[in-house]
C-alpha cells in the first residue's frame, strides 16, 4: 500500500459563531461541522485488506470559558457526533462464540464451568457482513455524547486546586453491536504548589474508582475486543524551569 500511494483523501467543512462577553472574562463558541473521508474503490486489493473506509461525520460542538475572578477558571465542552459508512461497505468482522450463539456451560447449581468464549479458544472466527445492510450504516466505537468540566483556582501562596470531569455516552464496541459499552463519568482532582522556580502537583485520577471501558480502534476487531481504562491511581509531578 505504501508503494501505491494515497489511496483516498478527506474534506473539512466547519461553520460556526464565537462570542466574549463580561469585559472578556466569558468566552463561548459554537459550532458545527462535517468531516468526509473519500476512499479510491478501484485500489488494489491490498487497500480493501486493511479495512479503509469512506465515512461522513457531522457533528455540533459547544465551547465556554470564564474566568470569574483572577486566579480560576471554568471551563466547559460538550460534543454531539455520529459517522456513517458512506457508501455503506461490508466486511469480514472478528467475532467470538457468544456471539456466533454458543452459550455457558453451567453445572447443577447454575455456576458457570465453561463460558461460552472458550468454545472457539485457540484460534479467530470472522464473519462477513454484506454491503448494504441498514442496521449496520452507522459507524461504532466512539461515544456519540461527550461533555467535559474543568476548573482550576489559584491562591496568593501559590497553592492551588484542579477538578475536572468526563461524561461518555454508551457506545457499542464494534460494528456489529454485539456488545455495548456502559456510559461512564470520570473524575479527576488536583493539588498544586508553584513555589519561585519549583512546580509541585499531585493528581488523583478516575478519583471515583469508574469502571469503564474503550473500544479498540478499527472496525475489523471491536466486538470481541475492548479496552479497559484505569481504576483509580495517582500521579506527581515535580519540575523546575530555569
Amino acid at each position: 500500500m505504501i508503494e501505491a500511494g494515497h489511496i483516498g483523501e478527506s474534506e473539512l467543512i466547519e461553520a460556526g459563531v464565537k462570542a466574549s462577553a463580561l469585559s472578556d472574562k466569558l468566552f463561548m463558541t459554537l459550532a458545527t461541522y462535517r468531516q468526509r473521508r473519500v476512499l479510491d474503490t478501484a485500489e488494489p486489493p491490498a487497500a480493501i485488506t486493511a479495512y479503509a473506509t469512506a465515512t461522513r461525520t457531522r457533528g455540533v460542538e459547544l465551547e465556554v470559558k470564564w474566568v470569574p475572578v483572577r486566579n480560576s477558571l471554568l471551563s466547559l465542552y460538550a460534543l454531539r457526533q455520529e459517522t456513517e459508512f458512506t457508501p455503506n461497505a461490508g466486511g469480514a468482522l472478528l467475532v467470538d462464540a457468544r456471539t456466533l450463539g454458543f452459550e455457558d456451560v453451567r453445572d447443577a447449581a447454575g455456576n458457570v464451568i465453561y463460558p461460552a468464549e472458550a468454545f472457539l479458544y485457540g484460534g479467530r472466527s470472522r464473519i462477513v457482513l454484506p454491503a448494504d445492510m441498514p442496521g449496520f450504516a452507522m459507524k461504532q466505537g466512539n461515544p456519540r455524547t461527550q461533555i467535559g468540566l474543568s476548573t482550576q483556582y489559584q491562591l496568593h501562596n501559590g497553592l492551588g486546586i484542579t477538578l475536572s470531569g468526563n461524561h461518555f455516552s454508551a457506545a457499542c464496541s464494534g460494528r456489529l453491536c454485539a456488545v455495548e459499552l456502559p456510559s461512564a463519568s470520570v473524575v479527576d482532582v488536583g493539588l498544586f504548589w508553584d513555589l519561585r522556580d519549583w512546580h509541585f502537583k499531585l493528581d488523583v485520577l478516575n478519583a471515583l474508582d469508574e469502571r469503564y471501558y474503550r473500544a479498540r480502534t478499527g472496525d475489523a476487531l471491536g466486538d470481541a475486543l475492548a479496552q479497559a481504562m484505569p481504576l483509580r491511581h495517582w500521579e506527581l509531578t515535580l519540575r523546575r524551569t530555569f
